[in-house]
């Protein structure tokens, strides 16, 4: 018996990256075709992590670790240039860092511009996930 592809919007992917919890991760239920976070190793449902790891109906999409590799901040400052370059670049350092990345952006007007790269990546990852699964991606609703 053939097994329907499963749909997933983008919508959703890029909502559960955003809302990613720190010392958390998402696993994608295929037979309830939706989401399960788990903190600490454990969901609201007290449902254990290791418990569900075997269970071929659970694929793993994303953790607090690994959204951190995705480099946002990193990759955007290395789309700079000049001035900007070195300034966020220095920012970019230590303790406060993140702080003083957004009040750089803020200076600068480049918020916009730096929520576009971020979203940029987050999808690129939603595809690739999407694309090692099998599964079919809605981008437009």
């Amino acid at each position: 018996m053939m097994e329907d592809k499963i749909n997933i919007e983008l919508t959703i992917l890029l909502q559960e990256i955003e809302l990613l919890p720190e010392e958390s991760c998402i696993i994608f239920d295929k037979a309830k075709r939706s989401f399960v976070c788990f903190i600490d190793g454990y969901n609201e449902d007290d449902i254990d992590l290791d418990e569900i790891e075997l269970d071929e109906n659970y694929i793993f999409y994303l953790d607090s670790y690994e959204k951190q590799q995705l480099n946002v901040f990193d990759s955007f400052i290395d789309n700079l240039s000049g001035k900007l370059y070195i300034e966020f670049e220095n920012a970019f350092n230590g303790r406060g860092k993140y702080r003083r990345f957004k009040d750089l952006l803020y200076h600068y007007q480049l918020w916009d511009q730096f929520n576009k790269h971020e979203e940029n990546i987050y999808k690129d990852y939603a595809r690739q996930w999407c694309e090692d699964h099998d599964f079919v991606l809605i981008e437009d609703i």
